[in-house]
């Protein structure tokens, strides 16, 4: 049974962590403004920038621990989520 349900995941380091930690809060702070402000599309448009960019230090994390399935779906997350900011935020 343990076949199937490895593990392969690696532990993040500690650098990442912390990144991902001040990332959340960030965005969690953004969405609250956002909500408050009508989805504005500023707001929305710098949600989306930081989502982005959140995945593409998924990616960056995922690639240099030789995970390269992860770490291509998390760069084209980012590249969607980073085009779609483009979009909202020069209309």
């Amino acid at each position: 049974m343990g076949l199937f349900f490895e593990k392969n995941e690696q532990e993040s380091s500690k650098l990442f962590k912390v990144i991902d930690v001040v990332m959340l809060v960030i965005l969690t702070i953004l969405l609250s403004l956002t909500i408050l402000n009508e989805f504005d599309l500023l707001y929305v448009g710098t949600l989306f920038i930081f989502l982005g960019v959140r995945s593409l230090l998924d990616a960056i994390e995922r690639f240099i621990a030789k995970e390269q399935k992860k770490s291509a779906v998390h760069a084209g997350f980012a590249i969607i989520f980073l085009t779609t900011a483009s979009s909202l935020l020069f209309i």
